[in-house]
């Protein structure tokens, strides 16, 4: 079947949210001119979260030269969220594709995306392609940890569940998304994941389409990593205090305090081993082992991540007072 038969008119509307990342905004919209569907079949909404760099200078320019409908809006910085939600409702195809600003689809990850919802039509379907680490950029450890482990566990899976609700590279119905919910504004990491449990009480199912292959064009150091390490409690920490009713979906994301009690004194374990007085010891000793033992090294940055990411829990759990 040829593309022309799979669609006859707008099929996709993508959404990007951007935030002070002019140039390489720049590189994902070009990437999205060179898709080998017909650029007729999408248009790009991209939402500036009051960026402070040459993001709309950028945007005014690529309007006049790329293929594809391109519109743009501004706001102050209220997060990634409210811009998801506003350019949803903007949306003139039947699918939304979302994208990070820095997600660069391959020549036919749109295509691929297609042909599935062609052959998965119904309305509670979602699809999502694979993202990796782009080889353009310096090789760091730190994304195979983030990024790749993420997409290791479904790897030879076609049917997964709502925990593979990632937003750089998931395409999904716009009346479903109508229907029965679109995106917490309040949460700002694991937002994805949290409106993906939310649609799995009204039938999500999500098909892995690995064809659909996007780069990750972010370059990832320690600090960074250990920072998305903060902003992952408080995003859980936000959900189990807002959202007291799908708290079982987060017992699925192993929160600290919703496990049983064995797995809690593990916990309580490596929380001791990993304390903050004892981090920058084991986080010196990680960079040494880099160099000659890369997957131990990487193990240790995962215990620290992990060990992180439940004291930011403990905090943001106790300051919101739940």
């Amino acid at each position: 079947m040829s593309l022309s038969e799979l669609s006859e008119s707008l099929f996709f509307t993508i959404i990007i949210p951007t935030y002070n990342r002019a140039d390489i905004l720049s590189d994902c919209l070009l990437a999205l001119a060179k898709q080998t569907i017909n650029p007729e079949f999408f248009e790009v909404i991209v939402g500036n979260d009051g960026s402070k760099d040459h993001t709309l200078s950028v945007l005014q320019q690529l309007k006049e030269v790329v293929p594809y409908r391109l519109r743009f809006f501004s706001q102050e910085n209220k997060g990634p969220n409210v811009i998801r939600n506003r350019a949803i409702k903007m949306a003139e195809a039947p699918v939304v594709v979302f994208f990070n600003d820095d997600t660069i689809a391959l020549p036919d990850c749109l295509e691929n995306h297609l042909i599935f919802h062609k052959r998965f039509s119904e309305e509670n379907i979602a699809v999502l392609g694979k993202l990796t680490i782009d080889p353009s950029i310096p090789a760091t450890p730190f994304s195979q940890v983030a990024l790749d482990l993420s997409y290791a566990q479904w790897q030879g899976k076609r049917n997964l569940d709502w925990r593979a609700f990632y937003t750089c590279n998931l395409s999904v119905k716009k009346s479903f998304l109508l229907k029965y919910g679109l995106f917490d504004e309040n949460i700002w990491y694991n937002d994805d994941v949290e409106l993906g449990s939310r649609l799995d009480r009204h039938g999500l199912r999500i098909i892995y389409c690995w064809e659909a292959v996007g780069y990750h064009r972010h370059y990832l150091s320690e600090q960074d990593y250990l920072a998305i390490a903060e902003k992952d409690g408080k995003g859980l920490a936000v959900w189990y205090c807002s959202k007291p009713e799908y708290r079982e979906y987060l017992r699925m994301l192993h929160f600290p305090t919703l496990m049983p009690i064995t797995t809690q004194f593990k916990y309580l374990a490596g929380d001791m081993i990993f304390h903050p007085l004892l981090r920058p010891l084991w986080l010196k000793f990680a960079r040494k082992l880099l160099s000659f033992n890369e997957n131990l090294a990487l193990k240790l940055y995962l215990k620290c991540y992990q060990a992180v990411k439940r004291e930011t829990i403990k905090k943001e759990v106790k300051r919101l007072s739940c």
